[in-house]
């Protein structure tokens, strides 16, 4: 049995982008809504550079 291991580095957010092209070179946050208590699930390199980091509060974010 062969298994293979894909890594893409922000994944969802290269999909957020490829669905919408406006939304590259932007900050870009991926969770819920602002207002809910769900964490950070990926950030473009641009947010990643102003401090957002994947698993923290979105409205730290």
């Amino acid at each position: 049995m062969r298994v293979a291991c894909v890594l893409i580095h922000n994944f969802a957010v290269q999909a957020a982008v490829t669905h919408d092209p406006q939304l590259g070179r932007r900050p870009l946050v991926i969770g819920g809504s602002s207002f809910e208590s769900k964490p950070v699930y990926d950030a473009s390199p641009e947010a990643a550079a102003c401090g957002v980091e994947p698993g923290m509060p979105l409205r730290r974010a």
